[in-house]
């Protein structure tokens, strides 16, 4: 009878310190985090045919660094579709082609969603999204349907001019 009640109040005390650890904080969300972090760096591998996450969120003024492994990759918004006063962004502007163990970091400022892809692999899939604070803008579900030729290749609003 005895050890009967040792297990028992051993069994409430873990079970009371569990659920204690799953409570959240006063004033945060679960999932959350706090709010004297700041923005933080968050990396996206292209591996293969990949972008690994290929979806993505993250907070205003956070920062993506996105790894090439093993092929030679690029990082580029199909420019119709980041959320209006959003720049487009281009990897091969800066660094050219990514090649195995090059990184390009891209901050983002603007809410919205990015959608982007690889020229060199986006005929085999190699496309990604990228959630800022809350989905908007012109973003799309990039798994229904393709991009038309005109949507890759129009040229940024600050480059047609």
């Amino acid at each position: 009878m005895r050890n009967w009640q040792n297990l028992m109040r051993a069994s409430a005390l873990a079970l009371s310190l569990l659920l204690t650890a799953c409570v959240p904080v006063a004033g945060m969300r679960i999932g959350a985090r706090p709010e004297a972090a700041g923005p933080v760096v968050v990396e996206v591998r292209l591996r293969g045919f990949n972008f690994e996450p290929a979806g993505l969120l993250i907070q205003p003024g956070d920062t993506v660094r996105f790894v090439s492994e093993g092929l030679f990759h690029t990082v580029t918004s199909y420019n119709d579709r980041i959320p209006p006063g959003a720049a487009p962004f281009e990897s091969r502007d800066l660094v050219g082609l990514l090649n195995p163990g090059g990184v390009f970091n891209l901050t983002f400022t603007v809410p919205g969603t990015y959608d982007y892809f690889c020229v060199t692999h986006q005929f085999l899939g190699m496309r990604g999204s990228i959630i800022v604070g809350q989905p908007g803008g012109r973003g799309s579900d990039i798994n229904t349907g393709e991009p038309t030729v005109e949507e890759i290749l129009a040229p940024a609003p600050e480059m047609a001019s």
